[in-house]
């Protein structure tokens, strides 16, 4: 045993840190499974000003209304959306899950959204 408490067996050191015995080098995730992970954060959309959940989106979801709004600046995570939008975002095609999650929400004067990767 080391200092660390991993086993020595054969010359090579197995650790039971995580699940099961591996490796003491195996620590971290291989690019696979590092890759899997950021691929798979959901993200979630919300009304800005209150921060209510308003649903999950797909990155294609996310890609069509980064094309199709306005953003302020690279990093803009915030649009501003009311019944013209709405409207121009389902004449340009935009996918119909968005537009049916999105219309209900949209009143007079419209909404400020928000979205993140959590």
């Amino acid at each position: 045993m080391d200092s660390c408490g991993c086993n020595v067996v054969g010359g090579r050191k197995k650790c039971c840190h995580l699940i099961g015995q591996i490796p003491c080098w195996q620590y971290q995730l291989d690019p696979i499974h590092v890759l899997a992970y950021y691929l798979a954060m959901p993200i979630r959309l919300y009304i800005k000003d209150s921060g209510k959940p308003i649903g999950t989106l797909s990155d294609a979801q996310l890609q069509e209304m980064s094309e199709l709004l306005e953003e302020e600046d690279a990093g803009d995570q915030d649009y501003y959306i009311d019944r013209n939008v709405l409207d121009y975002m389902e004449e340009e095609g935009a996918d119909g899950e968005l537009i049916a999650l999105l219309r209900p929400l949209v009143a007079e004067d419209g909404i400020e959204v928000e979205w993140k990767e959590e």
